[in-house]
């Protein structure tokens, strides 16, 4: 028995060694919203507000290394068009884990 002694001692701290070293795999996950100015109400110009607003988190969530992105809300608040997207890092896969972790919508004048 004294012969494995030390393969056991040198396997236990390989071990403790490969667990200290690795990094947790959790996922990031983070509500981006934006904000873009309406000029009125038509068409065009909540078409111009959207693309730009959609721009700004796609450009946010790539600048935080986040790989998928869904629109969750787009929203009229008077002269303003909300946009709020969720972004993670996590496999498109897990989508309906995601969407259940989202932070709930919170209640808008107008929903789009």
């Amino acid at each position: 028995m004294r012969t494995l002694e030390p393969l056991i001692s040198i396997t236990s701290i390989a071990l403790l060694l490969v667990l200290a070293m690795s990094t947790p795999g959790w996922a990031r996950m983070v509500k981006i919203e934006t904000a873009a100015p309406l000029t009125d109400r038509s068409d065009a110009s909540v078409e111009l507000a959207l693309k730009g607003a959609v721009d700004i988190c796609v450009r946010g969530a790539g600048a935080m290394g986040l790989a998928w992105i869904r629109l969750q809300q787009v929203v009229l608040a008077g002269d303003h068009l909300v946009v709020s997207m969720v972004a993670s890092d996590e496999d498109e896969e897990d989508e309906d884990e995601v969407s259940e972790q989202a932070l709930d919508p919170t209640p808008a004048s107008q929903s789009l």
